[in-house]
């Protein structure tokens, strides 16, 4: 086998490239979401007329993350006005679509692997915004929305690296990054936001917005304590990890007026109730809500015409059907004790925010270390240039000794 001979710069760049997956971080993907940001913000400045939706497509790109190739960018901006909200417009989220199919055969989903991607952006405000507000939070906000788009291409990096994903796992993810499961208590919805928050599709992408902000802040090793230990996805995940059952239930019970709300709002008589009885109540619905809609999304996804038409026929996928009873079985397993599943999640809570911790803190490993970088100079005065290294690092003492030995 012939041997392949590269320099050493091509060496260590290889070698940075491999230690930036490794920590879960793909090459170049800072670089593009910077350059993209600059793109959308460059678009939004030349907004002159109000609308509730803008749409920008960027084509014949160069997007290179990793080995994957990106050519085209369709960005969607939504305004959200809101009659109740008080406030500058604000940032809500941002999301990131791709084409799937689902394999009857394989019994999973597959990702289809393109050159493109869409995002959409979504920005809640008053009834009385202007476009200027929307270029004012983005230029003042670029650290967040840099962020927030390298969240986004991690996303769909991870689905071009990965062209299968079980449904079970889509399943479980969907309900809590897509849909309004809202109770009105405050205890519940901050469940629920660590139930995605706390899911691997989100887990995955964490270190690479944590490395965004460590990046585009320059932070060195000597400031890296104070910015992950202030970080937000930090400082969320510590969060978290406090997020026990017994305080998830004191939180509850400090909150019976929104209980109350609810449970009248669905026509429950809590006459005679105790505020036990009505958690219990509400624990219940709860899991019955995640629960239906974790199926629900398992079989949208999974069911299609070739079943309508082997049900006609009388043909059975056997493989799909146990794989369909294994999920449901899966979900409803405490459809008789609906309280242990909040017990089980929290634990779940502590154990993953744990991990995340040690995984965002690996983002370390990306600042380059100032004592080995290679420093070449063109020395004009041999003179000059040592009275200024005297100066810099002071007179280097003369050994009078070997201090090594051979071997």
């Amino acid at each position: 086998m012939a041997k392949i001979i590269i320099s050493e710069q091509q060496y260590n760049n290889l070698s940075l490239a491999l230690l930036s997956e490794e920590v879960g971080v793909p090459k170049n993907i800072i670089k593009v979401a910077d350059t993209l940001y600059d793109m959308i913000l460059n678009e939004i400045k030349s907004i002159r007329t109000k609308n509730d939706s803008y749409d920008f497509n960027f084509n014949n790109l160069e997007f290179v993350i990793s080995d994957i190739l990106i050519t085209d960018v369709d960005v969607v901006i939504n305004i959200q006005e809101m009659n109740n909200y008080q406030g500058d417009m604000l940032l809500a989220s941002m999301g990131y679509s791709q084409k799937i199919d689902f394999s009857q055969v394989e019994l999973m989903q597959i990702n289809q692997k393109t050159n493109d991607i869409k995002l959409s952006i979504d920005f809640i405000s008053t009834p009385d915004w202007e476009p200027s507000d929307l270029y004012e939070i983005f230029k003042n906000d670029s650290l967040g929305i840099i962020s927030s788009l390298a969240h986004e291409l991690k996303h769909k990096f991870d689905k071009d690296k990965k062209s299968k994903e079980k449904m079970e796992d889509i399943s479980d993810y969907v309900p809590f990054a897509s849909d309004g499961l809202n109770f009105g208590i405050p205890a519940i919805s901050e469940f629920i936001s660590y139930e995605y928050y706390t899911h691997s599709i989100e887990g995955s992408v964490r270190p690479t917005e944590v490395a965004t902000r460590m990046v585009k802040q320059g932070i060195t090793r000597d400031d890296f304590y104070n910015f992950i230990t202030s970080d937000k996805t930090f400082l969320m995940l510590k969060k978290i990890n406090n997020f026990t059952f017994e305080y998830f239930m004191e939180r509850l019970e400090s909150e019976e007026d929104y209980i109350d709300g609810l449970l009248e709002h669905i026509d429950v008589d809590i006459e005679g109730m105790s505020l036990k009885d009505k958690i219990n109540e509400v624990l219940r619905l709860v899991y019955v809500n995640i629960s239906n809609r974790r199926i629900e999304v398992f079989m949208s996804y999974t069911d299609n015409d070739s079943d309508m038409l082997a049900r006609l026929f009388g043909f059975k996928n056997k493989k799909k059907d146990e794989m369909t009873n294994n999920y449901f079985n899966t979900v409803l397993k405490y459809v008789n004790d609906p309280i242990k599943f909040f017990v089980d999640e929290c634990e779940r809570f502590n154990y993953v925010s744990n991990k995340m911790i040690k995984k965002i803190s690996k983002v370390y490993a990306l600042i380059p270390d100032e004592t080995k970088i290679e420093t070449n100079e063109s020395i004009v005065d041999w003179d000059a240039h040592q009275k200024i290294m005297s100066k810099k690092y002071g007179d280097r003492p003369i050994d009078t000794e070997y201090k090594y030995k051979k071997r």
